[in-house]
């Protein structure tokens, strides 16, 4: 079994498989590695006759021009989170498997919103401050909160969510869910009570966000949302900064609420210099670092060796991306009345044009022009789900995802194996 490991030789594959970890991936196959660069010259080589291909951050994308020179592959492990930058239409064709280490990016995201619920309930930030300044235990103490009998409300419970869920369990606490795509039975057998968003916030000591970004989940931590909060409760994003609007959290923070914010993303990151929430000392701000860095990209080599090894056996991978079709929502009537207006009105103009040779031959034209444009508007907000209704948003447009699973993404098309059973296939749209 050969085995080409494409991503370009750098410090950060370096990292992902240190020598230890190499030398357990040579053991797997005949491994042949790319010592250089991303350039297709570099690559091709390496996939000569691959029948295992793995891939990471900066990999080409594997096209036709790429998977001809490996044209036994069997399997593409991505050594990163979401495929969409490396996977084509061309290797969903050639029934190629998939798999990404997103799971063992998203322990990372989990055990970093811990470590703040721990250290901003304890009030590490703001005491240790205080001790630098020479102080001792004048103030500050008596906003320690240890996690223990309070509520702790975790919205999204996709891969980041349900190991956060699970780093949970020993504390006693009781855990809150909202997710409109994880039904009630599979919140309780997570150890936590499902719940609307809204009874969420109004109960919870303390919110982690793991929810998808996706338009439906902009800013939905919001002026309005946040006055549901208890006063003295805390906020914690490790998902994306999208999901939280925050000028309403400043105007809210400034006003005497919340006991902290812990901020793991922003949106835009970094966030601006002349960014209010910068000046409040009960934000805790990181740079983006709650996934995997440095010493800790090594677990997505060794999630790569151990998904390599579950192929070979013949067993079932942790993660397995897999392309959905595209297809309409039903509710997307609006959108098709909306577009055959708009064409509606060009086709008449071009109908009551004097000259009827022209006329004729224009809507001869225009017809197959039509049905193409619609065609590829299709597939195009089928792959690129995300910024294309970003962009467009037309009213009512529902468009089922081709594309695969996200790291933080509660449509659960790819599920943990060893820590839940996989949930059926969801239909329709994602509701949140």
């Amino acid at each position: 079994m050969k085995i080409a490991l494409i991503a370009a030789a750098n410090a950060q594959r370096s990292r992902i498989f240190p020598p230890h970890l190499m030398e357990q991936l040579a053991q797997c196959g005949d491994l042949v590695v790319n010592e250089k660069s991303n350039a297709p010259e570099d690559v091709k080589p390496v996939l000569k006759d691959a029948d295992i291909i793995i891939t990471s951050w900066g990999s080409p994308r594997l096209t036709e021009e790429y998977l001809r020179e490996a044209p036994n592959c069997r399997l593409i492990v991505h050594a990163a989170g979401t495929v969409q930058p490396i996977v084509s239409d061309d290797v969903w064709r050639r029934g190629i498997r998939v798999t990404c280490s997103s799971n063992a990016i998203g322990y990372g995201v989990a055990e970093t919103a811990l470590g703040l619920a721990i250290a901003a309930s304890k009030n590490f930030f703001q005491l240790n401050d205080l001790v630098h300044a020479g102080g001792w235990r004048e103030s500050g103490v008596e906003r320690v909160v240890d996690l223990v009998d309070i509520t702790i409300g975790v919205i999204g419970a996709g891969m980041v969510g349900r190991h956060f869920l699970e780093l949970l369990r020993p504390f006693e606490v009781d855990v809150v869910v909202s997710d409109p795509n994880v039904p009630e039975d599979v919140c309780q057998a997570l150890g936590a009570r499902k719940v609307e968003l809204e009874e969420l916030l109004r109960i919870s000591d303390i919110v982690s966000i793991h929810a998808p970004s996706i338009p439906s989940t902009d800013n939905m931590i919001n002026a309005e949302t946040l006055k549901l909060m208890k006063k003295n409760a805390g906020l914690i994003n490790t998902s994306r900064g999208s999901l939280v609007n925050e000028q309403d959290l400043y105007a809210h923070m400034s006003a005497g609420n919340l006991r902290f914010a812990c901020l793991d993303v922003t949106a835009p990151e970094p966030p601006a210099i002349d960014n209010p929430l910068r000046r409040l000392n009960n934000v805790i701000f990181l740079p983006h670092i709650a996934g995997v860095v440095n010493n800790g990209l090594a677990r997505i080599g060794r999630n790569v060796l151990r998904e390599l090894k579950r192929f070979e056996a013949g067993e079932p991978l942790t993660v397995e991306n897999i392309r959905k079709h595209c297809r309409f929502h039903p509710r997307c009537g609006t959108s098709f009345i909306f577009i055959v207006l708009i064409l509606g009105i060009l086709i008449f103009s071009v109908v009551t044009w004097d000259n009827a040779v022209v006329r004729t031959i224009l809507k001869l034209v225009l017809l197959p022009v039509v049905v193409g444009f619609a065609y590829e508007l299709i597939k195009l907000a089928g792959r690129y789900d995300n910024w294309f209704t970003r962009i467009v948003s037309f009213p009512g447009l529902q468009i089922q995802r081709i594309t695969t699973h996200e790291p933080d993404d509660s449509m659960i098309e790819a599920a943990i194996a060893s820590m839940i059973p996989v949930l059926p296939e969801q239909e329709g749209e994602d509701k949140w």
